[in-house]
């Protein structure tokens, strides 16, 4: 998780120009594996981080953009930027501080571990593994290799430092509206069941709509009629062919 074999003491990464990230690691690591992502860091490190070394990093460059790809950080830290336009598939562990009460907290929590439950075990596929594999959209050799390990990493665990905190989340969870499918409020007709379902099939015409001898009139204001005998006077046959790929025959 720290991403180091020896012990050893904190240090606090600064970003140049960065007021709302803090990049963690152990002095016997170069590798961070930490971020924080606030409002305003100005006050954390006055008040909360004043006994810790503080290094500015020389990259000048936002770490939370890029954390997706990032394989170092395994701590996130923060609270609304991570739950405010951000998609993400990476937490499967959440840790509520002091949160879980109010109204304004329920709906965090309700949007934070909706950020939570993102998974895609294999690029463009955001299904369990499982379900890949029952529709062979995985291949087999590699679902069996981690089986029996992939589960707690499909999984969501959340945790919060106080049990009223825990009691509060999962009431929360439990008043959330269960989505329904669409398909669920099409009732099916009896008296169709026994008779074959006709399916219309279309084919290109040789003829277009102005060849048609009665042809269906759409009306339109004069005036938008004439900015649009205006424009394509304007612009011309060849430009008109050319930017909407019109037939020939429509400009006679």
């Amino acid at each position: 998780m720290f991403n180091s074999d020896k012990p050893g003491k904190i240090e606090v990464l600064k970003i140049p120009s960065n007021k709302q990230e803090l990049v963690f690691k152990l002095a016997s690591s170069e590798r961070p594996f930490a971020l924080m992502k606030i409002g305003d860091i100005s006050e954390w490190i006055k008040n909360k981080l004043s006994e810790y070394e503080l290094i500015e990093k020389f990259e000048n460059e936002s770490i939370f953009l890029n954390i997706n790809s990032s394989e170092d950080i395994n701590i996130l830290m923060g609270s609304r930027s991570f739950y405010e336009g951000w998609d993400s598939n990476r937490p499967n562990i959440l840790l509520f501080i002091n949160i879980g009460k109010g109204t304004d907290a329920k709906k965090f929590v309700l949007q934070s571990i909706g950020r939570g439950v993102r998974i895609e075990p294999l690029p463009n596929k955001r299904k369990r593994a499982l379900f890949l594999n029952n529709n062979r959209e995985i291949d087999q050799n590699l679902f069996n290799s981690i089986k029996e390990n992939v589960e707690p990493l499909e999984s969501l665990f959340v945790f919060g430092t106080k049990a009223d905190n825990l009691k509060e989340v999962m009431e929360t969870l439990k008043q959330e509206k269960t989505e329904v499918l669409l398909g669920d409020l099409f009732e099916i007709n009896p008296d169709i069941k026994d008779k074959d379902l006709l399916i219309p099939v279309y084919c290109d015409s040789s003829k277009i709509i102005v060849e048609e001898k009665e042809v269906v009139k759409y009306p339109i204001h004069p005036e938008d009629y004439e900015i649009t005998k205006n424009y394509f006077n304007f612009i011309g046959d060849q430009i008109a062919l050319c930017k909407y790929d019109c037939d020939t025959r429509v400009l006679k």
